[in-house]
């Protein structure tokens, strides 16, 4: 829900800073976890600046170090977008095409002429796409296919189609029908991705590691692919990738803390996605930070709240919310080196974070509700 829409003078950092601390300050905010942009430089200014104001309000949640998130919705435009620029011709004339077709009521008419003459039955119609969005190109080059006849039919029937398509573009032929043909199922996992984690209905913090780093094992897939045009996307794809996920320094660590509180998953799948997805020395490295944060999260929140009873040996070991006990996971790799570093009879340092992460994962399930849970 947009809550504001308001003017800036430009769009330099500061001013973008100072914007938003006005927001927040008309709506009584000050304790402020973070903020996401997308991947404008003067976002990333905006950003610096804020975290300075957010520590002066002595409000701020470990100094503030999380307030940056970049939006993953954004990364993956831009990295579809550079994985596109070998088929931007073919694109452009799918694009045009719909564009005249959409242009005028008696072209619209025409065109659906045409659909029955070649007896497609389908009642939707080609849609345009936005170019800020390029899910919505998508959704065009889908819609488009479906009446590949019916554009070959207006090439052939429609003199003004074709006349006028020529001085744009011209109207896609064959070659450009069967290179979208070709992408197509490439970029409907993106696309996929892209509805996954812009949902407003439900919680996304959780699947956000998982959509990103699927795409991530989708592009080396596809590195060595025999279609030499999908070949080549996928490199271009995986060097605007790299720019913003192969750095783990310029990655976000809370993205991975929230995959954590997933019981469906905790801290082992996510030290498995982060072996897989780094080198030995930096995922060692990067594991290890994701551990300490939240150590340190939950201190922080733990440290507001009032005293709570302390947990026992005992009732750790006939926990019956799905684990055996802190006692079995000794020696196993599910915890190993969180249970190690935790005295067993010494319960001033057993907290409920140890006994989350002790405990069993819940089974997976089809529908799951993490707000429920």
């Amino acid at each position: 829900m947009i809550i504001n829409f308001c003017p800036i003078a430009s769009h330099s950092g500061e001013l973008i800073s100072r914007a938003v601390e006005k927001c927040l300050l008309d709506w009584g905010l000050k304790r402020i976890l973070m903020v996401t942009v997308d991947n404008a430089s003067s976002n990333d200014l905006a950003i610096k600046y804020l975290k300075q104001i957010v520590n002066l309000w002595d409000r701020s949640v470990l100094d503030a170090q999380f307030l940056h998130m970049r939006c993953a919705a954004h990364i993956l435009n831009l990295v579809v977008k550079d994985g596109l620029k070998d088929v931007d011709d073919s694109i452009m004339k799918v694009h045009v095409a719909i564009k005249y077709v959409r242009s005028s009521p008696a072209r619209l008419q025409k065109f659906r002429s045409c659909v029955e003459e070649k007896n497609i039955n389908n009642k939707s119609l080609v849609c345009l796409d936005i170019e800020t969005r390029w899910n919505s190109t998508y959704c065009m080059l889908k819609s488009a296919l479906v009446f590949r006849k019916t554009f070959k039919n207006m090439k052939t029937k429609c003199v003004p189609y074709t006349k006028e398509l020529r001085k744009i573009a011209g109207p896609p032929d064959d070659e450009d029908w069967d290179k979208v043909t070709t992408f197509l199922p490439f970029l409907e996992i993106f696309y996929e991705a892209t509805l996954s984690f812009s949902g407003s209905r439900y919680v996304t913090g959780n699947n956000f590691v998982e959509e990103i780093f699927d795409i991530g094992y989708t592009i080396n897939r596809y590195l060595d692919d025999s279609n030499v045009g999908l070949k080549s996307m996928a490199h271009q794809m995986k060097m605007k990738f790299d720019k913003y996920w192969a750095n783990v320094n310029n990655v976000n660590v809370l993205m991975f803390i929230t995959l954590v509180l997933d019981p469906r998953h905790k801290l082992r799948y996510v030290e498995w996605i982060v072996h897989r997805s780094y080198d030995p020395s930096i995922s060692f490295k990067f594991c290890q930070r994701i551990k300490d944060t939240l150590t340190s999260l939950f201190d922080f929140y733990a440290s507001s709240q009032p005293a709570a009873p302390q947990m026992n040996y005992c009732s750790m070991e006939s926990s019956t919310h799905g684990g055996e006990g802190i006692r079995k996971l000794k020696g196993t790799n599910l915890r190993r080196d969180f249970v190690n570093e935790v005295e067993l009879f010494d319960t001033s340092k057993i907290t409920e974070l140890y006994k989350y992460l002790g405990d069993k994962c819940i089974r997976e399930m089809d529908e799951f509700d993490i707000l429920s849970w």
